[in-house]
Protein backbone atom coordinates (compact mmCIF):
# COMPACT_ATOMS: atom_id res chain seq x y z
CA UNK A 1 0.00 0.00 0.00
CA UNK A 2 1.10 3.59 -0.64
CA UNK A 3 0.66 6.96 0.98
CA UNK A 4 2.20 10.02 -0.70
CA UNK A 5 2.36 13.37 1.12
CA UNK A 6 4.18 16.46 -0.09
CA UNK A 7 7.08 17.72 1.97
CA UNK A 8 8.34 20.96 0.47
CA UNK A 9 9.42 20.26 -3.09
CA UNK A 10 10.13 16.61 -2.45
CA UNK A 11 7.75 13.69 -2.45
CA UNK A 12 7.96 10.89 0.09
CA UNK A 13 6.15 7.57 -0.23
CA UNK A 14 4.95 5.42 2.65
CA UNK A 15 4.79 1.78 1.63
CA UNK A 16 3.49 -0.69 4.16
CA UNK A 17 2.44 -4.32 4.29
CA UNK A 18 1.34 -6.88 6.90
CA UNK A 19 1.63 -10.65 6.66
CA UNK A 20 1.51 -13.62 9.00
CA UNK A 21 5.06 -14.84 9.57
CA UNK A 22 7.10 -16.34 12.40
CA UNK A 23 3.91 -17.19 14.28
CA UNK A 24 2.54 -13.64 14.49
CA UNK A 25 1.53 -10.60 12.49
CA UNK A 26 4.59 -9.03 10.86
CA UNK A 27 4.61 -5.43 9.68
CA UNK A 28 6.99 -3.56 7.39
CA UNK A 29 6.81 0.18 6.70
CA UNK A 30 9.21 1.94 4.33
CA UNK A 31 9.49 5.72 3.92
CA UNK A 32 11.18 6.58 0.66
CA UNK A 33 11.71 9.12 -2.09
CA UNK A 34 11.63 6.30 -4.66
CA UNK A 35 8.44 4.24 -4.55
CA UNK A 36 9.52 1.81 -7.25
CA UNK A 37 12.78 0.94 -5.52
CA UNK A 38 10.96 0.60 -2.19
CA UNK A 39 8.54 -1.91 -3.65
CA UNK A 40 11.46 -4.02 -4.83
CA UNK A 41 13.06 -3.75 -1.39
CA UNK A 42 9.78 -4.75 0.25
CA UNK A 43 9.70 -7.91 -1.86
CA UNK A 44 13.29 -8.73 -0.85
CA UNK A 45 12.51 -8.21 2.84
CA UNK A 46 9.51 -10.56 2.76
CA UNK A 47 11.59 -13.13 0.89
CA UNK A 48 14.23 -12.86 3.62
CA UNK A 49 11.64 -13.29 6.39
CA UNK A 50 9.94 -16.34 4.88
CA UNK A 51 13.26 -17.95 4.00
CA UNK A 52 14.43 -17.42 7.58
CA UNK A 53 11.26 -19.04 8.92
CA UNK A 54 11.58 -21.95 6.51
CA UNK A 55 15.16 -22.61 7.60
CA UNK A 56 15.03 -21.98 11.36
CA UNK A 57 11.53 -22.80 12.61
CA UNK A 58 11.37 -25.74 15.00
CA UNK A 59 7.80 -26.35 13.85
CA UNK A 60 8.93 -27.31 10.32
CA UNK A 61 10.34 -30.88 10.26
CA UNK A 62 12.54 -30.15 7.22
CA UNK A 63 14.06 -26.92 8.54
CA UNK A 64 17.80 -26.68 9.11
CA UNK A 65 17.16 -26.32 12.84
CA UNK A 66 14.94 -29.42 12.99
CA UNK A 67 17.48 -31.52 11.09
CA UNK A 68 20.23 -30.24 13.39
CA UNK A 69 18.28 -31.33 16.49
CA UNK A 70 17.62 -34.75 14.96
CA UNK A 71 21.40 -35.16 14.58
CA UNK A 72 22.17 -34.45 18.23
CA UNK A 73 25.50 -36.02 19.10
CA UNK A 74 26.70 -35.91 15.50
CA UNK A 75 28.85 -33.24 13.85
CA UNK A 76 26.44 -31.68 11.34
CA UNK A 77 27.17 -29.39 8.36
CA UNK A 78 25.53 -25.97 8.80
CA UNK A 79 24.94 -22.87 6.71
CA UNK A 80 26.85 -19.63 7.23
CA UNK A 81 23.75 -17.92 8.66
CA UNK A 82 23.03 -20.78 11.07
CA UNK A 83 26.63 -20.62 12.27
CA UNK A 84 26.21 -16.89 12.89
CA UNK A 85 23.01 -17.47 14.89
CA UNK A 86 24.63 -20.22 16.97
CA UNK A 87 27.63 -18.00 17.70
CA UNK A 88 25.25 -15.23 18.76
CA UNK A 89 23.34 -17.66 20.98
CA UNK A 90 26.55 -18.74 22.69
CA UNK A 91 27.63 -15.13 23.20
CA UNK A 92 24.25 -14.11 24.62
CA UNK A 93 24.15 -17.10 26.96
CA UNK A 94 27.48 -16.15 28.49
CA UNK A 95 26.55 -12.45 28.57
CA UNK A 96 23.39 -13.29 30.53
CA UNK A 97 25.25 -15.61 32.94
CA UNK A 98 23.25 -18.56 31.65
CA UNK A 99 19.78 -17.04 32.05
CA UNK A 100 19.47 -17.45 28.30
CA UNK A 101 20.07 -21.04 27.26
CA UNK A 102 18.95 -22.33 23.84
CA UNK A 103 18.92 -25.90 25.21
CA UNK A 104 15.60 -25.37 27.04
CA UNK A 105 13.53 -26.82 24.17
CA UNK A 106 12.67 -30.12 25.98
CA UNK A 107 11.50 -28.18 29.06
CA UNK A 108 9.53 -25.79 26.85
CA UNK A 109 7.73 -28.69 25.21
CA UNK A 110 7.04 -30.30 28.60
CA UNK A 111 5.42 -27.06 29.79
CA UNK A 112 2.87 -27.30 27.00
CA UNK A 113 4.58 -25.72 24.00
CA UNK A 114 4.95 -28.81 21.84
CA UNK A 115 2.98 -27.50 18.87
CA UNK A 116 2.86 -24.08 17.25
CA UNK A 117 0.35 -21.58 18.67
CA UNK A 118 0.04 -19.85 15.29
CA UNK A 119 -3.42 -20.01 13.74
CA UNK A 120 -3.68 -22.83 11.24
CA UNK A 121 -0.57 -24.64 12.47
CA UNK A 122 -1.75 -25.91 15.87
CA UNK A 123 -2.09 -29.54 14.78
CA UNK A 124 0.94 -29.79 12.53
CA UNK A 125 3.31 -32.64 13.47
CA UNK A 126 6.51 -31.57 15.21
CA UNK A 127 9.54 -33.37 16.61
CA UNK A 128 8.91 -34.38 20.23
CA UNK A 129 11.91 -33.81 22.52
CA UNK A 130 10.11 -33.88 25.86
CA UNK A 131 12.21 -36.85 27.01
CA UNK A 132 15.51 -35.12 26.26
CA UNK A 133 17.52 -33.16 28.81
CA UNK A 134 19.25 -29.78 29.03
CA UNK A 135 22.89 -29.09 28.27
CA UNK A 136 25.34 -26.38 29.24
CA UNK A 137 26.07 -23.78 26.59
CA UNK A 138 29.63 -25.11 26.32
CA UNK A 139 28.06 -28.28 24.92
CA UNK A 140 27.35 -26.32 21.76
CA UNK A 141 30.40 -26.95 19.59
CA UNK A 142 30.71 -24.62 16.60
CA UNK A 143 33.26 -25.21 13.88
CA UNK A 144 33.92 -23.40 10.61
CA UNK A 145 31.25 -25.21 8.60
CA UNK A 146 29.70 -27.63 11.09
CA UNK A 147 28.29 -27.73 14.61
CA UNK A 148 27.30 -30.28 17.21
CA UNK A 149 25.14 -30.52 20.32
CA UNK A 150 25.27 -33.26 22.95
CA UNK A 151 23.32 -36.46 22.44
CA UNK A 152 19.87 -36.32 24.05
CA UNK A 153 19.64 -32.52 23.84
CA UNK A 154 17.83 -30.07 21.52
CA UNK A 155 17.94 -26.32 20.96
CA UNK A 156 15.30 -23.67 20.30
CA UNK A 157 15.90 -20.31 18.64
CA UNK A 158 12.67 -18.76 19.91
CA UNK A 159 14.45 -16.54 22.43
CA UNK A 160 16.90 -15.06 19.92
CA UNK A 161 15.69 -15.64 16.36
CA UNK A 162 13.39 -12.64 15.90
CA UNK A 163 15.92 -10.24 17.38
CA UNK A 164 18.63 -11.62 15.13
CA UNK A 165 16.36 -11.34 12.07
CA UNK A 166 15.27 -7.79 12.97
CA UNK A 167 18.91 -6.66 13.05
CA UNK A 168 19.54 -8.35 9.71
CA UNK A 169 16.52 -6.69 8.09
CA UNK A 170 17.58 -3.28 9.40
CA UNK A 171 21.05 -3.79 7.96
CA UNK A 172 19.52 -4.74 4.61
CA UNK A 173 17.30 -1.63 4.63
CA UNK A 174 20.20 0.66 5.56
CA UNK A 175 22.05 -0.37 2.43
CA UNK A 176 19.37 1.35 0.32
CA UNK A 177 20.18 5.08 -0.19
CA UNK A 178 16.61 6.11 -1.01
CA UNK A 179 15.14 5.11 2.36
CA UNK A 180 14.28 7.99 4.72
CA UNK A 181 12.78 5.83 7.44
CA UNK A 182 11.53 2.36 8.26
CA UNK A 183 9.51 0.39 10.79
CA UNK A 184 9.75 -3.39 11.07
CA UNK A 185 7.72 -5.33 13.64
CA UNK A 186 8.14 -9.08 14.11
CA UNK A 187 5.50 -9.63 16.77
CA UNK A 188 7.10 -8.55 20.05
CA UNK A 189 10.36 -7.44 18.42
CA UNK A 190 10.77 -4.34 16.28
CA UNK A 191 13.37 -2.02 14.85
CA UNK A 192 12.82 1.49 13.52
CA UNK A 193 15.00 4.12 11.93
CA UNK A 194 14.84 7.58 10.41
CA UNK A 195 11.49 9.33 10.23
CA UNK A 196 7.83 8.76 9.46
CA UNK A 197 6.31 10.03 6.23
CA UNK A 198 5.49 13.47 7.71
CA UNK A 199 9.11 13.96 8.75
CA UNK A 200 8.49 13.29 12.45
CA UNK A 201 10.36 10.65 14.48
CA UNK A 202 8.71 7.33 15.24
CA UNK A 203 6.67 7.09 18.46
CA UNK A 204 6.31 3.51 19.66
CA UNK A 205 3.46 2.71 22.02
CA UNK A 206 3.85 0.27 24.92
CA UNK A 207 1.25 -2.44 25.42
CA UNK A 208 -0.70 -2.37 28.68
CA UNK A 209 -0.40 -5.41 30.95
CA UNK A 210 -3.92 -4.81 32.24
CA UNK A 211 -5.56 -4.88 28.81
CA UNK A 212 -3.73 -6.43 25.85
CA UNK A 213 -5.86 -4.36 23.44
CA UNK A 214 -4.70 -1.05 24.93
CA UNK A 215 -1.44 0.85 25.18
CA UNK A 216 0.03 2.85 28.05
CA UNK A 217 0.39 6.59 27.72
CA UNK A 218 4.13 5.98 27.49
CA UNK A 219 5.99 6.33 24.23
CA UNK A 220 9.45 5.44 22.99
CA UNK A 221 10.79 8.12 20.63
CA UNK A 222 13.62 7.17 18.28
CA UNK A 223 14.81 10.79 17.75
CA UNK A 224 15.48 9.90 14.09
CA UNK A 225 18.03 7.26 15.16
CA UNK A 226 17.81 3.51 14.69
CA UNK A 227 16.52 1.76 17.80
CA UNK A 228 15.24 -1.70 18.58
CA UNK A 229 12.39 -2.53 20.95
CA UNK A 230 11.50 -5.93 22.39
CA UNK A 231 8.64 -6.92 24.68
CA UNK A 232 8.41 -10.11 26.71
CA UNK A 233 6.43 -11.35 29.67
CA UNK A 234 4.03 -13.86 31.15
CA UNK A 235 0.90 -12.17 29.84
CA UNK A 236 -1.33 -14.44 27.78
CA UNK A 237 -2.31 -13.02 24.38
CA UNK A 238 -5.84 -14.33 24.73
CA UNK A 239 -6.46 -13.79 28.46
CA UNK A 240 -4.80 -11.05 30.53
CA UNK A 241 -5.59 -12.97 33.75
CA UNK A 242 -3.83 -16.11 32.56
CA UNK A 243 -0.07 -16.62 32.67
CA UNK A 244 1.96 -17.83 29.73
CA UNK A 245 4.50 -20.55 30.48
CA UNK A 246 6.76 -20.06 27.48
CA UNK A 247 9.63 -18.47 29.43
CA UNK A 248 11.64 -21.27 31.01
CA UNK A 249 14.02 -20.63 33.90
CA UNK A 250 17.11 -22.67 32.95
CA UNK A 251 18.12 -22.82 36.62
CA UNK A 252 15.24 -25.16 37.51
CA UNK A 253 13.80 -26.02 34.05
CA UNK A 254 10.37 -24.74 35.05
CA UNK A 255 8.24 -21.84 33.74
CA UNK A 256 9.51 -18.59 35.24
CA UNK A 257 8.08 -17.79 38.68
CA UNK A 258 7.97 -14.01 38.39
CA UNK A 259 5.88 -10.98 39.24
CA UNK A 260 6.59 -9.34 35.88
CA UNK A 261 3.65 -9.29 33.51
CA UNK A 262 5.33 -7.41 30.66
CA UNK A 263 8.72 -5.83 30.10
CA UNK A 264 9.77 -3.60 27.22
CA UNK A 265 13.42 -2.87 26.42
CA UNK A 266 14.77 -0.29 23.97
CA UNK A 267 18.35 -0.22 22.72
CA UNK A 268 20.40 -0.19 19.52
CA UNK A 269 20.50 -3.99 19.21
CA UNK A 270 17.37 -6.04 18.56
CA UNK A 271 19.04 -9.32 19.43
CA UNK A 272 20.22 -7.89 22.76
CA UNK A 273 16.73 -6.63 23.62
CA UNK A 274 15.10 -9.89 22.53
CA UNK A 275 17.30 -12.09 24.69
CA UNK A 276 17.61 -9.87 27.75
CA UNK A 277 13.88 -9.11 27.96
CA UNK A 278 13.11 -12.75 28.70
CA UNK A 279 16.07 -12.98 31.09
CA UNK A 280 14.79 -9.94 32.98
CA UNK A 281 11.35 -11.55 33.27
CA UNK A 282 12.96 -14.56 34.96
CA UNK A 283 14.71 -12.32 37.50
CA UNK A 284 11.56 -10.46 38.53
CA UNK A 285 10.93 -6.76 39.13
CA UNK A 286 13.35 -6.48 42.08
CA UNK A 287 16.48 -7.74 40.30
CA UNK A 288 15.66 -6.93 36.68
CA UNK A 289 16.66 -3.21 36.69
CA UNK A 290 20.25 -3.86 37.81
CA UNK A 291 20.55 -6.71 35.32
CA UNK A 292 19.29 -4.50 32.48
CA UNK A 293 21.75 -1.74 33.36
CA UNK A 294 24.58 -4.29 33.36
CA UNK A 295 23.63 -5.14 29.78
CA UNK A 296 23.97 -1.44 28.85
CA UNK A 297 20.37 -1.25 27.66
CA UNK A 298 19.28 2.38 27.65
CA UNK A 299 15.55 2.23 28.39
CA UNK A 300 13.13 -0.20 29.97
CA UNK A 301 9.54 -0.31 31.16
CA UNK A 302 8.49 -3.04 33.61
CA UNK A 303 4.85 -3.78 34.39
CA UNK A 304 4.58 -6.05 37.40
CA UNK A 305 1.98 -7.28 39.85
CA UNK A 306 1.93 -6.27 43.51
CA UNK A 307 -1.06 -7.16 45.70
CA UNK A 308 -3.22 -7.62 42.60
CA UNK A 309 -2.26 -4.15 41.33
CA UNK A 310 -0.21 -3.50 38.20
CA UNK A 311 2.69 -1.16 38.95
CA UNK A 312 4.96 0.41 36.35
CA UNK A 313 8.68 0.91 36.77
CA UNK A 314 10.53 2.80 34.04
CA UNK A 315 14.32 3.10 34.04
CA UNK A 316 14.31 2.19 37.73
CA UNK A 317 11.72 4.83 38.66
CA UNK A 318 8.27 3.85 39.92
CA UNK A 319 5.73 5.81 37.87
CA UNK A 320 2.01 6.09 37.36
CA UNK A 321 0.28 5.59 34.04
CA UNK A 322 0.95 9.05 32.69
CA UNK A 323 2.28 10.23 29.37
CA UNK A 324 6.02 9.93 28.97
CA UNK A 325 8.40 9.91 26.07
CA UNK A 326 11.83 8.28 25.98
CA UNK A 327 14.63 8.72 23.49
Amino acid sequence: MHYNPKRGKSMLSKIFDTKMALGSNTDIVLISSNASSSEKLMTKLWRHIFEFEKRFSRFLPASELSLFNKNAGIKTPISIEFRDILLSAKTMSKKSNGLYNPFILPSLQRSGYLNSRAEGYENDPVDDYRNRGIADIDGLIINRDSAEIPFNSAIDLGGIGKGYLADQLAEQINQEPHIDGFFVSLGGDMVVGGNDVDGSPWHIGVQSAENSDNELNIFINNNFQQIAVATSGTLSRSNSNKKNKHIIDPRNLKPANTDIKLITLASKSAILCDVMASCAVILGSKNAPDFIHEQEIENFIIQYENNHEILIKSNGELIHNKERSYA
